[in-house]
């Protein structure tokens, strides 16, 4: 418990870092919403569609989506739709915007990962110090700032 709970403040503080090296690479001022921006990258956009307006209705089969040569569309059909549900129920539940569920959310589920990465390193290895170890590399590897996204 000790070591989920050491995981836990690790990954608080290096999202905290990426605020800092966010605002002292951009010559920004430390915000919150500054880093939510810096964070809603990616599919993040698709997902704020569909949690606020749901999937649109598919009257012909463009409506899905296609690319064709230079000419392509794009459609929101592609995502699946329990990350819009979660964040729209959370919108609704503490009445914040989907930036702000979308931190929520990106939070939560980031440090399941690692707890999980733990759990299965300590299962696999037999060895608390090692998984934790492993765990923090894992954490402090450049990927980790991809799944900080929301």
């Amino acid at each position: 418990m000790k070591n989920l709970l050491l995981i836990l403040f690790i990954s608080v503080g290096v999202k905290l870092c990426y605020l800092f090296f966010w605002a002292f690479d951009l010559g920004k001022e430390v915000s919150l919403q500054g880093y939510i921006n810096s964070i809603f990258r990616n599919d993040s956009g698709w997902y704020e569609i569909i949690a606020d307006n749901g999937y649109r209705e598919i009257r012909e089969k463009k409506d899905i989506g296609y690319s064709h040569q230079k000419e392509c569309r794009q459609s929101e059909w592609a995502f699946f739709p329990f990350y819009p549900l979660l964040n729209t129920a959370t919108e609704s539940l503490l009445n914040i915007d989907f930036k702000h569920s979308g931190l929520i959310w990106s939070l939560i589920f980031s440090t399941l990962s690692f707890w999980g990465m733990y759990m299965f390193c300590t299962h696999f290895y037999g060895d608390e110090a090692k998984s934790l170890y492993i765990t923090v590399l894992f954490i402090l590897f450049p990927f980790h700032y991809y799944f900080s996204m929301m």
